[in-house]
């Protein structure tokens, strides 16, 4: 019994993991983020404004961590002189191009991961209007030629990376407009069990490269 309450268990935590994760942008004056996960939606940008109370609040706590920060000044010049201890140790022991090949590893190995997770985030829906003015007539169309050379090929390259189908992307031109806008939205979508899994394959890859970067011990 103990054992299909487990397995029961397991399989929900399963479900909630292949579920995406969805994070939308839309910007129009100003850059919107809200994430959504089921029913869930958490607003990220921009943040909850904070009233006048709130910001008293923070200006007394600024004042009692810059007092414990002089206290502790001391305390953290020697954490400091640590690292740098710990730094010489590693180049003392490895060379100046044996620490940076190592460095440029774990670089690699972060970007080929980067570049995976990447793959897995889908575009599902893209939209962009792009509204393009001059002085004149002659500018609003010079403007107006190099806003679709630039906008409708880059989106096209996006929305391939991320397989979006049909992107909506317009272009349009006013010669009595007060000036030129953009607005724009898209959603994004990403399974948290497939996170999860290159995140942990990434820890593992960059375990030899940092094992590699501690300084060894000299036997007495």
């Amino acid at each position: 019994m103990v054992g299909f309450i487990i397995l029961g268990i397991l399989l929900f935590l399963l479900i909630l993991l292949s579920i995406p994760v969805g994070v939308t942008a839309e910007y129009s004056e100003e850059l919107r983020l809200t994430l959504s996960y089921l029913f869930i939606k958490i607003k990220l940008l921009p943040g909850p404004e904070e009233n006048e109370k709130k910001a008293e609040k923070e200006k007394k706590k600024k004042s009692r961590k810059k007092k414990k920060e002089k206290e502790e000044k001391p305390e953290k010049a020697a954490e400091k002189g640590g690292i740098k201890d710990s730094l010489k140790k590693i180049i003392e022991a490895k060379g100046v191009r044996g620490f940076l090949d190592i460095i440029y590893e774990m670089l690699k190995i972060i970007l080929r991961y980067t570049g995976r997770l990447l793959r897995h985030i889908k575009l599902k829906k893209c939209d962009v209007y792009m509204l393009v003015t001059g002085d004149d007539a002659s500018e609003t169309a010079l403007n107006y030629g190099k806003a679709c050379s630039a906008v409708y090929p880059a989106i096209s390259e996006i929305c391939s990376f991320f397989r979006c189908g049909k992107p909506a992307v317009t272009v349009d031109f006013d010669y009595d407009a007060a000036g030129s806008s953009v607005a724009a939205s898209a959603e994004f979508s990403l399974s948290p069990i497939i996170m999860a899994g290159i995140l942990l394959k990434l820890g593992i890859k960059l375990l030899r490269p940092i094992l590699r970067l501690r300084p060894q011990k000299k036997g007495k």
